[in-house]
C-alpha cells in the first residue's frame, strides 16, 4: 500500500511540472505573437533608432497636474526632461479650455444634449530660443446627453470626458513633438 501512496505522490508532482511547463510555454509562445503583430502598449509612441531632444516644459502654476501629466507621457516616449534651459528644446503651455455649449433642448426648452469643447494651446523653441511653433492649439470635443434625473452622475461623467480629452491632446501633443523632430532630423541629412 505504501508503494502505491509514493507513485500516486511522484505522479502529481510529475503532473504539476507539467502543467507548470506548458503554462510557461503558451505564455511565452502568446508574448512572441503579440510582439510579432507589433502590438504597442498606449502611450508608448517614441520610435525605435530616434534620440530625442532634451526637453524643459514651461506652465503656469495653476496648471501643475496638466505638467505633472505632460512631463509623464513625455519621459514614457523617450524625451529626456530637464530643469535648466541649457541646451535643452522649451515647450510652453499656454493653457488649457473647457467650454461647454447646449447642442439639443427638449420641448420645454430644457438642454438634452451637450458638446464640450476642450482646447490646448502650447508653443516650441528649440535649443537656440528660435521659436519652431507658434502658439499651436489642439482641440477635442465630446458629445454627452444631460439627464436632469441624474445629475451628480452626469457630472462625474463630465469630468471623466474632461480627463479623457486631456489625456488625447497629451498623445497628440508628444506625436508631434516626435513628429516634429524625425523631421528635423531628416532635413538635416539631405
Amino acid at each position: 500500500m505504501s508503494n502505491l501512496a509514493v507513485a500516486d505522490r511522484s505522479g502529481s508532482t510529475q503532473s504539476r511540472s507539467t502543467w507548470v511547463l506548458l503554462s510557461l510555454l503558451l505564455c511565452v509562445s502568446l508574448m512572441l505573437l503579440v510582439n510579432g503583430c507589433g502590438y504597442q502598449l498606449r502611450g508608448a509612441e517614441q520610435r525605435e533608432g530616434v534620440a530625442l531632444p532634451f526637453m524643459r516644459v514651461a506652465a503656469s502654476p495653476r496648471d501643475k497636474i496638466f505638467k505633472q501629466q505632460l512631463v509623464y507621457a513625455l519621459k514614457s516616449s523617450g524625451f529626456p526632461i530637464v530643469k535648466s534651459s541649457e541646451n535643452s528644446q522649451r515647450l510652453v503651455l499656454h493653457g488649457e479650455t473647457l467650454t461647454q455649449k447646449v447642442v439639443s433642448v427638449d420641448r420645454l426648452g430644457k438642454s438634452r444634449e451637450h458638446e464640450l469643447h476642450y482646447q490646448l494651446s502650447y508653443s516650441l523653441y528649440d535649443e537656440n530660443k528660435a521659436l519652431v511653433i507658434d502658439h499651436q492649439v489642439i482641440t477635442r470635443r465630446q458629445d454627452y446627453l444631460n439627464d436632469e434625473i441624474n445629475v451628480l452622475g452626469k457630472s462625474l461623467e463630465r469630468d471623466l470626458l474632461k480627463k479623457e480629452m486631456r489625456k488625447q491632446a497629451i498623445a497628440a501633443l508628444v506625436r508631434r513633438l516626435i513628429y516634429i523632430h524625425q523631421a528635423k532630423k531628416d532635413a538635416g541629412k539631405t
